[in-house]
């Protein structure tokens, strides 16, 4: 299964068409009225905790399968116990993505003011003599009409939720589409497998487990240093890097220093194969659940011996 896989049709070949056009460029990709930029490395962390937003998988409930992935994502904002954590995952993620800041915006002029402003205003206010009802102005046009940067209402026609984004309305269609090209234009090994069988997935994701044990694991900061070690790039470089970009070049160190290594032994005698290293530019995308499809056991037992 390639990793376009569990996507329709329309959807894969939009993705694969940004992928040619913007993607491949860090270019942000036009999108309801905005732009979706790519997110460098240096909030790699925060990325990867607020896309959870993105990752939600309404098919894993009953409830969710009568649901859209938005009207999901809408439970999980209104949710007693963790709305507050979802709400400020989504805040994060589209300050990353659409580079706005979370706070409000005039219905007349469009200008903004972060949460933190909008307040300090308002202390200003309450601390003035008069006696008059006093409303925080726009510094732009004078309006006292606000609305939140970030939020979600019900659509006057059909009645059905959407977001609102800095005054653009993104649907449950659109945001289908948002769900795919953030991931996708951010992490080049992405697939989605919100429709491969939960069996099959937990599956999958016990032989990562097993390889990671195996291999050890790297935080964030430890793959920069390495790959400032092994390149020519400084780390402020790399820090500003594109996520997708990043990924990939890490990638690339780790084949080629194999790649060489390999060709350096056969050349000795130290190393003997029957076909030659696959060329470290020129390497196959592999099926990403390909391994799944053996038994766990035989997996493991292959494993043991590594």
């Amino acid at each position: 299964m390639d990793k376009y896989g569990c996507l329709s049709e329309k959807l894969a070949n939009e993705i694969k068409s940004y992928d040619a056009t913007y993607f491949t460029y860090d270019e942000p990709v036009p999108f309801c009225g905005l732009q979706i930029y790519p997110i460098t490395m240096r909030y790699y962390n925060d990325f990867m905790l607020s896309n959870q937003c993105l990752l939600l998988n309404k098919n894993e409930t009953i409830e969710g399968l009568k649901q859209t992935h938005l009207d999901f994502l809408i439970g999980k904002l209104n949710d007693q116990e963790e709305g507050q954590l979802w709400n400020l995952r989504l805040s994060k993620l589209f300050e990353l993505i659409f580079h706005l800041k979370d706070g409000v915006r005039c219905t007349k002029c469009g200008g903004t003011m972060t949460y933190a402003e909008f307040l300090a205003k308002n202390r200003e206010l309450a601390l003035k003599e008069d006696e008059e009802e006093k409303l925080v102005a726009c510094p732009n046009c004078g309006s006292t009409q606000f609305e939140a940067m970030i939020r979600y209402a019900a659509d006057s026609e059909t009645k059905k939720y959407k977001l609102v984004v800095a005054g653009h309305s993104i649907d449950a269609a659109a945001f289908e589409r948002l769900r795919q090209i953030v991931m996708y234009q951010n992490l080049p090994d992405y697939y989605d497998d919100s429709k491969i069988d939960p069996d099959l997935k937990a599956d999958y994701a016990e032989r990562i487990r097993i390889k990671s044990q195996k291999s050890g694991k790297a935080t964030t900061e430890k793959k920069i240093v390495c790959v400032a070690a092994k390149t020519s790039y400084k780390m402020d470089e790399l820090y500003n890097m594109p996520i997708r970009k990043f990924l990939m070049l890490l990638t690339a160190v780790d084949d080629v220093i194999q790649y060489e290594a390999t060709r350096v032994g056969m050349m000795t005698g130290m190393v003997s194969m029957k076909e030659p290293p696959e060329h470290w530019i020129y390497k196959k995308e592999t099926d990403v659940m390909g391994d799944a499809y053996r038994s766990l056991d035989d997996f493991k037992n292959e494993m043991s011996q590594v």
